[in-house]
């Protein structure tokens, strides 16, 4: 006899074990189901039996989209958060212009004054730095870099970083949950960022490790100022380098470096290529219609030859080359 209790189905037939669990499926589904099996035309043995069948096919399809919910979830939360954090940043430098237009305009004259004898060394440099100090006293040139560094970013940060980490306690209200249902796998370009992924996952298990020991393979000059400070390089903290793993995944499951092992949107690109003999079958007549030869070396010597020719004629200009 087939039973169902609490979520599970379990077949209590002499001779054969097995327990299907399924948490919380919806009301609504599961009526359907029974409804698609009373059929009076088919046995009571065959109904039960389509009935569990239906019932596997609805959890496996219900999984997959389970999946592809969360990862669409977790993609849209952090585009906006990255964006509303651009857009802060945005505003937050239009209203600081003139600031920073005044301290450029303070080194501009400083800089004009250290152009007008350029040779000057030993005496004549301390002369140079009175005449610009004259100029510009020293305390409103150092009031004018701190302003600079202060209102500008570095080329490769496209927001202010640190402001990120007023979002922290937001991130921490779903983090650990999130990474219980995303078990991410990587394909080789993605390795780095599965690495620094399951570090933060055993940081929030009994098996913790050291901080000063997480993968920063990858890490911008930008991001590791923030979670590597001068102050101490060996050290790493914690918030800002979840913030950097947050924004590296979002960027590999962007491009696929990244997927969800049972996801249709985010699942493995690889797994729909043909294998095997199914690709050995269809092999000839794709190579015919890209015009490519069925040995890979014959295939690859233009490209090879190509190459070739483009490194030598760079070697060859490398000294003329203003760039």
């Amino acid at each position: 006899a087939v039973t169902h209790r609490s979520g599970a189905m379990t077949d209590q037939k002499p001779g054969r074990s097995w327990d299907y669990r399924f948490p919380a499926i919806p009301t609504y589904p599961k009526q359907e189901i029974s409804a698609s099996t009373a059929n009076t035309n088919v046995p009571l043995s065959k109904q039960k039996k389509h009935y569990n069948a239906t019932l596997v096919a609805f959890v496996i399809v219900f999984t997959t989209r389970a999946q592809d919910d969360v990862g669409e979830l977790f993609e849209r939360f952090l585009t906006d958060l990255f964006a509303r954090m651009h857009r802060q940043n945005q505003q937050g430098r239009l209203r600081t212009l003139r600031d920073l237009d005044d301290a450029a305009r303070q080194l501009r004259t400083a800089c004009l004054a250290l152009l007008e004898d350029p040779h000057a060394s030993g005496a004549d440099a301390a002369i140079l730095r009175e005449h610009v100090l004259a100029i510009v006293p020293e305390a409103t040139l150092r009031t004018a870099m701190h302003t600079v560094d202060r209102l500008t970013q570095p080329p490769d940060q496209t927001m202010a970083l640190a402001s990120l980490l007023h979002y922290y306690a937001a991130i921490r209200r779903f983090l650990p949950a999130l990474m219980n249902a995303f078990p991410l796998e990587a394909t080789p370009a993605g390795q780095s960022v599965v690495a620094a992924w399951h570090f933060l996952q055993q940081q929030e298990g009994p098996s913790q490790k050291l901080w000063r020991e997480a993968p920063t393979e990858g890490m911008t000059a930008s991001w590791r100022a923030l979670c590597q400070p001068p102050s101490s390089p060996d050290a790493v903290l914690p918030r800002a380098y979840t913030f950097w793993v947050l924004e590296r995944v979002l960027e590999a499951l962007r491009r696929h470096d990244l997927y969800l092992p049972h996801s249709e949107r985010y699942g493995d690109p690889r797994a729909q290529l043909l294998q095997g003999p199914a690709w050995e079958a269809v092999r000839p007549q794709i190579l015919r219609t890209l015009d490519w030869s069925l040995d890979a070396e014959e295939s690859l010597a233009p490209l090879t030859q190509e190459l070739d020719e483009a490194y030598r004629h760079t070697v060859a200009q490398w000294e003329d080359n203003a760039a």
